[in-house]
């Protein structure tokens, strides 16, 4: 599995091409590395915004995003590759959390994490007629 990147292709095509294959896991392209100061405000890139415009690398390419690399692994692909910075979101029921303290894990074990964050679970079948009274009417 890979996501091919050109030097004209935008931020939400990459990022769609991320999503398809792992549907609770997102990925945030960074304007600049992390440091300690985070400031939210225009640290990540716009969906809208051109990849070429977060890299000073020269030639377009592709990223492997197979199932058994880590959050770490690929976060470092990107960075050798393009110089670009990127964080990698897990789902967890409606929101969306950062990765950092789950880096090591795969991406199969980070996307299966998040669909069981995000799946509604099925109430227990409450039975309301006991044992001993299955005709349903009711008893004193």
């Amino acid at each position: 599995m890979y996501l091919t990147i050109h030097k004209e292709s935008l931020v939400k095509d990459i990022q769609q091409q991320f999503s398809e294959l792992y549907p609770f896991l997102k990925i945030e392209f960074l304007k600049k590395a992390l440091s300690e100061k985070r400031s939210v405000k225009g640290m990540y890139a716009t969906p809208d915004e051109l990849f070429k415009s977060l890299s000073t690398a020269i030639d377009a390419g592709t990223v492997s995003v197979e199932e058994n690399l880590t959050v770490a692994e690929v976060e470092q692909q990107f960075k050798k590759q393009f110089a670009v910075n990127l964080q990698v979101y897990r789902k967890s029921g409606n929101v969306w959390i950062e990765t950092t303290l789950t880096d090591k894990w795969t991406l199969k074990k980070q996307n299966q994490e998040g669909e069981q964050m995000s799946t509604p679970k099925a109430a227990p079948v409450k039975n309301f007629l006991s044992d001993e009274n299955q005709s349903g009417q009711e008893t004193e």
